[in-house]
Formats: structure tokens, sequence, C-alpha cells
């Protein structure tokens, strides 16, 4: 089975990726906002302070019933992120001043534009981007306002507006050596790769600096350059980018050490393909890829033995792929060691499931029927 340049993210088991974590962030916050949870300036006063907060704080920053407490105190630890704060101590402050002519709902506004993007609502999304800009210039808000550029460029992208590339790389120019340039880079690559255009994924994530983006951010960029190389046939670069992603367990774990595999398959380093194919056993979606070529691996390595022994295992799942494939190997295993009266059921299906026979498995076919007495089966298969 050879490189399907037509498999789609999904396809690969790879979920598409949300470029951001503001989503989770900001509804974290509305949590936050909900029970009704008021850090006041006085009591906090930058991001330092957060680390010094006891349970004795939290209570006291509700006027909330014990309930809601008990719940903000239980959430802390995983609410106590930068942006959640920096938007609660802003939004909070300007909520409590009543200065809602400029500041209407910082949060609110903000999820609306991630919930039109998520939806793939392009233009809507954009169009929120641009409001969300024109609405909080406060310096407070830069963070997020370098967010909302991201999220209208990617809605750009999606749109074709023409341009678009350019703008990206304005962005990405004004705000180096800062992180949110590569991110911005790294859009016009993910973009590219989403369409399947893979040399322009190459070109484009070729140009990210990923030492400086966070982990989930390489192991996006790392899988992606490495798997627009692996569709390239350039197995030793495409190997050194998914080796880099395929001891982070997140979402590409899978997806890396599979194809890591691949690549170790086609540079035939079988056993270090085996090992990685292994570890991908447990996934719902690769556990039906790796038994034809970990069968045929042990077939290209004579060892007959397992290929009986792991192939038969393998096509008792109704699921499994290249089921004819793996019972053709299956077939010329036993026929290797003798087995004749073995091998003539999967020969047999082979000869009757594929239009793509070699003359030499009519043969083997044919010397089964043969040598376990069946004369009028073996003329028919030698003609």
């Amino acid at each position: 089975m050879g490189i399907n340049e037509n498999y789609t993210t999904e396809e690969q088991g790879i979920t598409p990726p949300a470029r951001s974590i503001l989503p989770k962030a900001i509804r974290d916050l509305l949590i936050v906002r909900q029970l009704n949870l008021r850090i006041k300036r006085t009591q906090i006063q930058n991001l330092q302070d957060l680390n010094s907060i006891s349970d004795a704080d939290i209570e006291s920053l509700s006027d909330d019933s014990e309930e809601n407490r008990k719940v903000i105190k239980d959430s802390w630890p995983n609410l106590k992120s930068p942006l959640i704060i920096l938007f609660c101590l802003f939004s909070s402050a300007h909520m409590t001043a009543q200065q809602t002519v400029l500041y209407t709902d910082p949060a609110v506004d903000f999820t609306n534009m991630v919930k039109e993007y998520d939806q793939g609502l392009y233009g809507r999304a954009a169009r929120s981007a641009d409001k969300f800009l024109s609405s909080y210039q406060d310096p407070q808000f830069e963070q997020f306002q370098l967010q909302a550029e991201l999220y209208r460029l990617k809605s750009w992208l999606h749109l074709d507006k023409p341009g678009t590339i350019k703008e990206i790389f304005n962005f990405a120019d004004f705000h180096q050596p800062e992180v949110v340039a590569q991110q911005a880079i790294m859009l016009i690559g993910e973009d590219a790769f989403d369409r399947h255009n893979y040399e322009d994924a190459i070109k484009y994530l070729s140009k990210v600096n990923a030492d400086i983006l966070n982990t989930d951010e390489r192991s996006a960029r790392s899988f992606k350059l490495g798997y627009s190389l692996f569709i390239r046939k350039d197995f030793e670069n495409a190997a050194a980018l998914f080796d880099e992603a395929r001891d982070v367990h997140n979402k590409y774990y899978y997806p890396s050490n599979y194809y890591y595999g691949m690549t170790q398959y086609f540079k035939g380093n079988y056993a270090e393909a085996i090992r990685n194919f292994e570890l991908v056993a447990p996934s719902d979606f690769y556990k039906d890829y790796i038994p034809y070529y970990i069968t045929q691996i042990y077939f290209n390595n004579k060892d007959y033995k397992k290929v009986i022994g792991y192939g038969n295992q393998s096509i008792s799942s109704p699921t499994v792929l290249n089921k004819a494939e793996i019972r053709h190997l299956i077939g010329q295993a036993y026929f290797e060691t003798g087995d004749y009266a073995s091998a003539i059921p999967h020969l047999a299906y082979v000869n009757q499931h594929s239009d793509k026979l070699r003359e030499e498995d009519f043969y083997q076919l044919g010397i089964s029927y043969y040598n376990t007495g069946d004369y009028q089966k073996a003329i028919p298969v030698f003609l």
C-alpha cells in the first residue's frame, strides 16, 4: 500500500487543530463571571500576586452563596492563567466603574468572534475582529488585540482575500521577534497544508522559528511540515520532523509515531518501524492500518511463523484494513512452510478478490491444490 496523497487530516485521525488556546480561556472566564467573581485591583495588583492567593482570599472575592464560593475555590487552580486573570482584572475594573460606552463586554465580543470562526463563518468572524480591534484599544488589552488580529488574518485566508499573505508578513515583520510573529507565518503554512498544497506548506512552515513556539504549536508545525515532506517522499527529513513530535502526548502523538514508523518502513529499518507501529496500536484509528505493514515486515524478514500468527490474529478483526493483502501474505507463508492445506483458503480468497495476480500467485495456488491431491481444482489454475 503506497502513500495516499488524498488523505485529509481527519482521515489521518487528526482532529483539526484549534490554532489558539483562547476559546478555552474565554470559556473559563465566563465561568468566573457567572459565579460573580470580582477580582479587585486593590487586592491583586499584577500577575505576580497570583501565586500568593490563599483559599481565604478566593472566598473573599465573591459575594455569592457558600456553594458558589466552594466551586470557585475548587476551580481556581484550573482558572489561574494569565489571559483569564488579565481579562478578569480589566473587564471587572471597567464594569465596576460603569464605563460601558467604550468597553461594552470584551469577553462576550471575543467569544462571539471565536465562535463564528469555529463555525466556519469567516466573513462574520473577520468583521467581529475588526469591531473588537476598534472597540478595545486600551493598552491593557494588547494580548487580546494581537489574537483578534490573528483571527482576522486567518479568516481572510479562508476567504481567499487578495493580499492576505502580504498582510501576514507585514504583521510578522512588525512584531518580530515576538512569538506572535511566528504564529502569523504559521497560519499561511497551515492553510496550505489544509488545502493539500504541500509545496507551499513546506515553503512557509520552514520559515517558522519553532524554538519560541509552545509545545503544542511546535508539535503541529513538526507534524505538518514532516507530513508534507513525506508526501514528497523525502523520508529522511520527514523522519527528523516526526521524531520531534512523537514523544509529546498530544493530538499529534499517534500521527507522528505512525508516520515516523512509515518512514522507517520505506527506508527498510523494519525493527524501528515495528516499534513505532506498536506504539500506535491503542489508537482507534491507526490500529486498523498497522497490521498490514507489520505482517509485510515479517514476510520480508522471512519470519513466516510470525506472518501466520500475527496475520491470522489481525484478520479476525472486522475493521482491519487491507485484509486481502494480509491474507495473501499468510497464504504465501503457509506455502513457504509446506502447509499447503492451510495455504489454500487464503490463496483462493486472493484469487477471487484480486485483479492484480502474478504468475507466481497462480502457481502457488495450483501447487497447493496438487500437493493436497485436489487435481481437478489444480488443472484450471495452471491453464
